[in-house]
C-alpha cells in the first residue's frame, strides 16, 4: 500500500520559480512552524510552571503525542487549507473565536497543573491515567482523520465559495456530523463543538 503525502512543501520539477510567490510560501510555511512552536511552549510552560515540577512522565508522553499529532496535522493537511488555517479569507461570524477561547485554553492547563501542586500526582490510579491517555489520544485522532477528509476545515464558520466549498461525505463524516468537534471536546472541556457534534 502507498500512501501519497499531500504536496505541501514542493520540492524539484514541481517547486514554483523563485520569486514572490515561493518566498511567500516558504514563510507562510516558517510562521506555521513558529506559531506551533509558541503554543506548544506556552502550553508545556503554563501547565509544569503551574504545577511546580517537571517529573511526570505520564504528562511528558500525552504532550508528546498532542506535538506528534500538530505535526503530522501540517504534513497531511491540504496546502490550501493550511493557508485558510492561519489566516482565514473574509466573512464569517465567529472570526474572533480563537482569542476569545485562548484565556480558557490556558486556564485549562493551569487548573491541571494547580490540581497536581495541591494535590499531587498520585491522586488518581495509574490504570485511570492510562485510560484518560488512550482516550485523549483517540480523540485527537478522530480530530486528525476529519483534518485530513475535510480541505475546508477552517477556524471560521463561513460558506468557502472561492474554494468551492461542498459538502464532505467521506471518511468520519459519514457518522458524526462534526468529528473534528467530536474529536476535541473529550480533551477540553472550553471546547464549543461538544453539545452538537454527535447525529
Amino acid at each position: 500500500m502507498v500512501i501519497r503525502l499531500p504536496n505541501a512543501f514542493p520540492l524539484g520539477k514541481d517547486a514554483e520559480p523563485v520569486g514572490s510567490a515561493t518566498l511567500s510560501g516558504r514563510e507562510s510555511t516558517m510562521r506555521t512552524i513558529l506559531f506551533l512552536l509558541g503554543f506548544f511552549v506556552v502550553m508545556t510552560g503554563t501547565f509544569f510552571g503551574s504545577a511546580g515540577r517537571w517529573d511526570l512522565p505520564l504528562a511528558w508522553v500525552c504532550l508528546g503525542v498532542y506535538a506528534a499529532c500538530m505535526v503530522l496535522a501540517q504534513l497531511l493537511m491540504d496546502p490550501e487549507l493550511r493557508r485558510e488555517r492561519m489566516k482565514p479569507a473574509p466573512g464569517g461570524i465567529d472570526r474572533q473565536i480563537r482569542w476569545v477561547m485562548l484565556p480558557f485554553m490556558l486556564g485549562y492547563w493551569v487548573l491541571a497543573g494547580l490540581d497536581i501542586r495541591w494535590h499531587g500526582a498520585e491522586i488518581i490510579p495509574p490504570e485511570w491515567q492510562l485510560l484518560g491517555l488512550a482516550g485523549s489520544s483517540a480523540s485527537l485522532g478522530l480530530a486528525l482523520w476529519a483534518l485530513t477528509q475535510n480541505r475546508f476545515f477552517s477556524p471560521v464558520v463561513r460558506i468557502q465559495t472561492e474554494r468551492g466549498h461542498h459538502l464532505i461525505t467521506s471518511g468520519p463524516y459519514r457518522l458524526i456530523r462534526h468529528p473534528g468537534g467530536c474529536g476535541g471536546s473529550p480533551r477540553s472541556p472550553h471546547h464549543p463543538g461538544g453539545p452538537v457534534s454527535a447525529p
